[in-house]
């Protein structure tokens, strides 16, 4: 995974996201795939397809009715290629609220010890002893 420098993930504007911001984006999610969610684990690209989804909102519909009597319904997912700098921006920052803190998410987990990669792009070094020891892996 390529470094990604403080703040070169932080833009706004309607383009697609950046390279900086998608090497982030995937650091981020792997990192997130490592914590417990409501008892079990997801992968880096679930932990992908639920920030988009938070972002970009996906859209639910019903489904056919397969003649079981259960109606389904039907989620209609949207691609994390298809955020812009300022969605891309918001996913990242939601990705750390949620590794962070897990427990204001309702999830009963440790916060996630951040990869190399994400601590320095979020500015965190690894000189700074406090704050590498709260998120080093």
């Amino acid at each position: 995974m390529k470094s990604v420098k403080l703040h070169d993930w932080q833009l706004s504007g309607e383009e697609p996201m950046s390279r900086a911001q998608q090497n982030l984006f995937n650091a981020a999610c792997e990192c997130l795939s490592a914590m417990q969610w409501h008892g079990g684990y997801l992968s880096h690209d679930d932990v992908r397809h639920i920030l988009t989804a938070m972002v970009l909102s996906w859209r639910i519909i019903p489904g056919l009715d397969m003649g079981d009597g259960k109606p389904s319904v039907i989620v209609l997912p949207r691609s994390s290629k298809e955020l812009s700098k300022s969605k891309a921006t918001e996913a990242i920052q939601m990705a750390f609220c949620l590794g962070d803190d897990p427990s204001q998410f309702g999830l009963s987990c440790n916060p996630v010890q951040w990869s190399q990669v994400v601590r320095l792009a979020r500015g965190i070094s690894d000189s700074d002893e406090e704050l590498s020891r709260r998120f080093a892996a």
